[in-house]
């Protein structure tokens, strides 16, 4: 349905584009194939916390960038955890390793940090630092 209702009037257009990032907040991990068909200039595609990152990583393998967007819930607490946030990146990490899936991380649709700007710092330092262990 998403394909019928929206892709189909969307490809003529997004063919006018350069490169092409798609995703919103809905998991594309079950439709990857879908934009893969209609886009010849995808890019990148968004992976929200909703979706299943080892099945985004295997289909969209080297040909894509997975736009991974943690989950912001983990900033907006009045104490920072970095555990579940080392546990959802490490998840895309992983996956993304396993299939030679580039990946970018992208913090959004944050409604509320608990009047707390250290959240912010501490998350990015905890992506850091889970990225050095992959990457360093």
């Amino acid at each position: 349905m998403h394909d019928e209702l929206d892709l189909t009037y969307n490809q003529e257009l997004f063919g006018e584009c350069g490169l092409l990032y798609y995703g919103c907040c809905e998991p594309m991990d079950h439709k990857v194939e879908i934009l893969r068909r209609r886009f010849k200039n995808l890019r990148k595609i968004s992976v929200t916390p909703w979706a299943d990152p080892e099945r985004a990583a295997a289909k969209i393998g080297g040909d894509y960038v997975l736009a991974a967007k943690p989950n912001p819930a983990f900033v907006s607490s009045p104490t920072f955890d970095p555990a579940p946030v080392e546990a959802e990146l490490t998840a895309y990490l992983e996956a993304c390793r396993r299939h030679h899936t580039t990946c970018e991380f992208v913090l959004k649709d944050i409604s509320t940090i608990a009047n707390r700007s250290e959240n912010l710092t501490q998350w990015a330092a905890t992506v850091k630092g889970v990225i050095d262990r992959y990457y360093a």
